[in-house]
């Protein structure tokens, strides 16, 4: 008997152990957006979110950037790290404007847990100064449990700004019967059309330039150009041989956009792709997500309404509720009972002021945090 309950014991640790390498083996940190535009002299600012944290109670990162085209004003820490009730001190941040370089964390101390899930760390606030991109490169990064134990971080995904530039989202919606596992790439003057991973040595904005999945057969990415530049584009998925095609399956000539003066998304619909065979949009039935997803806000920034959207795989009870980042509830948008499927709801903000605030989505065990930003 004696040596039965060894055995359990032994076998009970290993378990724990296996289950923690297994939470941390998802754990990312990254930057949103991934890329930022802002003019000569205007503020901007962006998230330093982290994903599938278990037990966090304080954190630190460097983000270095090139001073020559924005400088660092401030940070400020995200409500995600105080959410169980733990007290927040912040250290920080400090600049150096010189060598291009802000630091910045936070601890938290008290008797609850410390945070799991996803959320926003700590929005930081550029100025720009010059025209031109800066990389935003996280180096120095800390997560730490409530025994003062380093977390280990799989994941880092850096950010970048583009003063004087214009974002362009190319938002496509995809047939139907495109091979699951399959990537969307987007091909065009900008990369030397290179239409997907096989290809190699391209100019200009780089070349693989791969789409993300957002769900409901919709792809996207965004990219940095100057207004009135005249782009030409198509969508493939990874060569030539997959290019897109129109709904009856001709060939189509490539796509064309000028760029304007604000950011802009240009949303894009492929008809077929050609080595499938036509496929009609109207005939595919939306799927239902498999697992639970909150998308970022769009337009944002926006002036006075944004759509927020989102997405369930089962019946839950959803509440839906704006901050500020001072974490203080500005509104409830949400609060009832929800079937499985995609959602969007839409916030009218005429009764606040400008600035940053955060929609945070909560459906059973499931909660996730991002940012939206108001100028008016």
């Amino acid at each position: 008997m004696r040596l039965r309950s060894k055995v359990i014991f032994v076998l009970i640790v290993i378990l724990y152990a296996l289950n923690g390498l297994l939470v941390a083996q998802d754990l990312t940190v990254y930057i949103d957006p991934a890329v930022k535009t802002a003019g000569v002299s205007e503020a901007c600012s962006v998230s330093v979110a982290i994903e599938n944290v278990t037990n966090m109670s304080g954190f630190q990162f460097d983000i270095v950037f090139d001073p020559a085209v924005v400088q660092a004003e401030d940070a400020i820490v995200g409500e995600f790290l105080g959410s169980t009730g733990r007290t927040i001190f912040p250290v920080g941040p400090d600049i150096d404007n010189i060598e291009g370089k802000i630091t910045y964390g936070a601890i938290t101390f008290g008797d609850a847990a410390g945070v799991d899930g996803s959320g926003v760390l700590a929005v930081v606030v550029f100025t720009g100064l010059a025209d031109g991109t800066t990389d935003l490169d996280i180096q120095n990064l800390g997560i730490s449990d409530t025994n003062g134990q380093p977390i280990p971080v799989q994941t880092i995904t850096d950010g970048q700004i583009a003063v004087g530039g214009i974002l362009v989202t190319f938002r496509v919606t995809v047939p139907g019967n495109t091979p699951p596992g399959d990537v969307i790439y987007i091909a065009g003057n900008f990369n030397d059309w290179d239409p997907g991973p096989s290809s190699q040595g391209a100019t200009g904005q780089g070349y693989d330039v791969a789409m993300t999945s957002i769900g409901n057969n919709q792809w996207e990415t965004s990219l940095v150009f100057t207004a009135g530049d005249a782009i030409e584009y198509k969508y493939t998925r990874g060569s030539w041989a997959t290019v897109e095609k129109d709904e009856a399956g001709a060939e189509i000539g490539n796509r064309t956009l000028t760029v304007p003066s604000d950011d802009h998304t240009q949303e894009d619909v492929v008809g077929s792709w050609a080595d499938l065979g036509t496929f009609v949009h109207d005939e595919y039935t939306e799927s239902m997500p498999d697992q639970y997803l909150l998308s970022q806000n769009y337009p944002n920034p926006f002036n006075p309404e944004t759509t927020i959207r989102f997405f369930l795989p089962e019946q839950n009870t959803v509440t839906l509720k704006i901050y500020d980042l001072m974490g203080s509830e500005i509104e409830t948008l949400l609060n009832t009972q929800m079937q499985a499927g995609n959602h969007q709801v839409r916030w009218s903000a005429k009764h606040v002021p400008s600035g940053i605030y955060l929609y945070r989505l909560q459906a059973g065990a499931y909660s996730n945090t991002r940012k939206l930003i108001l100028q008016k």
